[in-house]
């Protein structure tokens, strides 16, 4: 009787040494787990910055005819057609100005109107729509240089480069008008001789505004290439 008493505290002694012990096991396993594991940062990875300079947008050809014609509408008279500048506008193509003005910022600009730095371009900007602003912004943010701005008209006898880079901002690549007046039968209306002077001094002819300026600085061959051209443009 002794003796199964012995055996039984025996094994009541053990049973309390085992569950003594195992918390402490238990606490060991879980601690080598944790380190064992990698702990997963509960931070999100940040968004990549989208560069809308990288844009993929693509425009067909006819909305690239239209963003042409936007542009030597509403732009041309302060950036000339070709984009290098005046005393109105700064010129927009170039190392320099392609920094400036990315398409990021142009869709800014274009979004703004009354944020454009001048006045008078306010109500032509007015006159686009969303969709138009996107797609001048599209298309003028993929020039690299004046010489890949290019201007098609329907006339038969397309005007000059010099014509168009001096002149069309205000008279339209095809002569028809905008801010300046219609130039066809031009030649009806004035001789050769004073067509001659409103390119060199308007002023001395009667133009009193300052929207027609002075072009002296044309080479006589030049000057004669428009003219000539204007000359074409007579109805017979």
């Amino acid at each position: 009787m002794k003796t199964i008493k012995l055996y039984f505290l025996a094994g009541f002694v053990c049973v309390s040494l085992l569950l003594q012990s195992w918390p402490t096991q238990a606490s060991d396993f879980q601690s080598k787990t944790r380190r064992q594991t990698p702990i997963k940062s509960k931070k999100k990875a940040a968004n990549p910055t989208v560069n809308a300079d990288t844009s993929t947008d693509e425009l067909n050809e006819e909305k690239t005819k239209k963003a042409v014609k936007n542009w030597v509408y509403l732009c041309a008279p302060c950036h000339t057609v070709q984009a290098t500048g005046t005393e109105n506008g700064p010129p927009l193509l170039g190392v320099k100005a392609k920094r400036k003005f990315t398409l990021v910022q142009l869709k800014r600009i274009f979004a703004k109107p009354e944020d454009h730095g001048l006045s008078e371009a306010i109500p032509a900007f007015r006159k686009l729509n969303q969709a138009e602003r996107e797609e001048l912004a599209i298309w003028f943010s993929k020039l690299t240089k004046p010489e890949d701005i290019v201007v098609t008209t329907d006339l038969p006898n397309p005007p000059p480069f010099i014509f168009v880079q001096n002149c069309a901002g205000c008279h339209a690549p095809d002569a028809t008008g905008n801010i300046g007046p219609n130039l066809h039968n031009v030649i009806n209306r004035r001789n050769r001789e004073t067509i001659l002077k409103l390119i060199n001094d308007p002023a001395s002819v009667g133009i009193t505004s300052n929207i027609m300026p002075t072009f002296s600085e044309l080479s006589e061959e030049e000057q004669k290439e428009i003219v000539d051209w204007l000359c074409s443009l007579a109805t017979k």
